[in-house]
Formats: structure tokens, C-alpha cells, sequence
């Protein structure tokens, strides 16, 4: 299988280049520029030391177009993924063709833990926009190099996160009505943009209301005539994919009604 480092003709260190299954394969994913460690510590909110901000290991950058497939449920599992810019979805799959969206990966996100225990990668990582990743080598993450000591407690702590993230969406789409499980995911998506530094107000949604709905327990046309319905009540202003919020205190007010008036 091409490498990476064929792709990018570039001369590397054999050891810092990982096989990354399908990414190889797709012609518009190429790499594009590396990261450092201190840099990696820095996106991932990770405390510096100074044999961090002097070590030479590179993690390569590699990039996608909107709607690539970056991996697939079966995919062998080499590396793990930061998102740098863009957004995507995972998905699960069962065998009847059933689709379950699992979350929408953003900048700082880290993505592919599904396939560590395995080395096979158990769910679909597909871009909703131009998407840019840095890999990082499953082989790094279990080394034993001091770089590597505070990357694998930072991962510890997202996946801590996205254990409790998970058991949110479980207690929602089991105890909330649709209204409300649709006002929190604005509010979630809501302050995810202002931790990447964006408007928290308004901004347009990459996924389709048929992925909200997947991601919510919900069907695609509850989701938009929730979303037609917090327009009415002045709560959003809603063009297509653009979204923004009018009132936020409204929108957290839901979780406590039975529904909206329609």
C-alpha cells in the first residue's frame, strides 16, 4: 500500500511515517505540513515542559474535500486523528444498512479511539467540509517517551469526556422531548464554535437535519419542524444551513417544557 511518504515525496524518517489504511487511497487527501509536539500539546490544551518545546518528532498534516470518506468501518487502525480545521461526522453502521451518527468532530477533536483495542477501525469518519488532520501514530501514543507521557493523559480526559457527552445524548433522546433535545444540540454546537474562538451566535451547520435527526433519536422531519418552530417563537433565525441564535436563555429554558405550540 502507498504510504504517506510517497504521496508527499517528501524525505522523512521511516519512523515517524505511518500506513493510515484508506486515507492513503484517496487522491485528493495529500499531506500538506507537519506539527510539532509543542504545537500538537498546544492544540490539545496539554501543559509544556521544556523537553516538549525541544523535541524534534513531526506529526504529518494530511487534508480532504467535503464529503471524503477518511476511514470505514473494517479499515486498519495505524493512527488516531486530531481534527486542525474543518468538520466531520462518525457514524456506525449495523447489518441491516442502519445508520447511527456518534458525533460531530470539530477543531481540537480527537478521533479514531474506536479502532485502538482492535486495530481495526469500528466505525465511518466521513468530512462535512474541506477538512485538515493531523495523524498521530498509534505506535507513539503507547510508546514510552517522555512526549508521550501527556498526550496519553490529555486522551484520557477527551475520552473521559466523550464517555459523559455519551451518556448525555442517552439520558436526552431517553427522558427530553424533541424540542429540547434539538435546543441543547444548538447549544452544544453553540459552544463549541466559541472554544474554537468563532461566533457562538450565529454560523451555519455543515450536517444535514437527516444527521441531526440520526444523532438525536429523532426523524428528519421532527428535526425541521422543531427548527421551523423556534424560528416562529423568535427563539432562531433560520436560512437553510444558517443558523443564529436570538435567544440563548430561551433555548436552555426547553429542556423543562413538554413541547412547542405548533
Amino acid at each position: 500500500m502507498q504510504t504517506l511518504q510517497q504521496i508527499s515525496g517528501e524525505p522523512v524518517d521511516p519512523a515517524m511515517i505511518v500506513d493510515v489504511g484508506r486515507i492513503a487511497r484517496l487522491p485528493d487527501n495529500f499531506p500538506r505540513l507537519w506539527s510539532t509536539v509543542e504545537q500538537l500539546y498546544k492544540l490539545l490544551k496539554i501543559e509544556l515542559d521544556e523537553t516538549i518545546v525541544n523535541d524534534a518528532y513531526r506529526f504529518q498534516h494530511i487534508k480532504s474535500r467535503t464529503g471524503s470518506r477518511i476511514y470505514s468501518a473494517g479499515d486498519r487502525c495505524d493512527a488516531i486523528f486530531i481534527v486542525y480545521a474543518g468538520f466531520l461526522k462518525t457514524s456506525w453502521v449495523d447489518k441491516y444498512g442502519n445508520e447511527k451518527i456518534l458525533e460531530f468532530p470539530m477543531k481540537g477533536d480527537v478521533v479514531g479511539f474506536d479502532g485502538i483495542d482492535l486495530k481495526q477501525f469500528r466505525n465511518t469518519l466521513v468530512a462535512l467540509s474541506d477538512i485538515e488532520l493531523i495523524v498521530v501514530p498509534v505506535d507513539f501514543f503507547h510508546s514510552n517517551s517522555s512526549h508521550a507521557y501527556g498526550f496519553r493523559r490529555r486522551i484520557m480526559e477527551l475520552m473521559s469526556n466523550a464517555l459523559v457527552a455519551g451518556q448525555k445524548i442517552e439520558y436526552m433522546m431517553g427522558t427530553l422531548p424533541a424540542e429540547a433535545r434539538v435546543a441543547k444540540f444548538l447549544l452544544s454546537i453553540s459552544q463549541k464554535f466559541r472554544a474554537m474562538g468563532f461566533s457562538d451566535k450565529s454560523f451555519h451547520l455543515r450536517m444535514t437535519r437527516e444527521d441531526i435527526g440520526s444523532y438525536l433519536g429523532l426523524t428528519l422531519e421532527t428535526v425541521s419542524r422543531t427548527l421551523s418552530g423556534f424560528s416562529r417563537c423568535g427563539l432562531i433565525r433560520v436560512d437553510q444551513k444558517f443558523i443564529e441564535i436570538v435567544d440563548s436563555d430561551g433555548l436552555k429554558m426547553l429542556r423543562r417544557l413538554p413541547s412547542l405550540k405548533r
